[in-house]
């Protein structure tokens, strides 16, 4: 159960910046299997605590690094199909 939950853990990390919603499913599956493991590893406990807090950071945090780069580069380009400024 352990080297399972630690895959989801590394794969919900590889997708944390692309896909934030798979990442969150895979961390709190990994949280999951942790706690079914932690009968026989006490540590097991420990990380699915961690799974399930980083599975609940993509909800908390509501994508404001991504509309932030996102504004940026809007204001940084000027916009090709306006008229006006030519």
């Amino acid at each position: 159960m352990g080297l399972f939950a630690g895959l989801l853990l590394f794969f919900g990390g590889a997708f944390a910046f692309g896909l934030p919603i798979v990442s969150a499913c895979l961390f709190t599956l990994a949280g999951l299997m942790a706690l079914l493991g932690a009968a026989e590893f006490p540590d097991l406990t420990i990380w699915a605590i961690v799974a399930f807090v980083l599975a609940v950071y993509p909800f908390s945090h509501g994508g404001r690094g991504r509309r932030r780069l996102l504004s940026s580069r809007a204001r940084r380009q000027p916009d090709r199909f306006d008229h006006r400024r030519a």
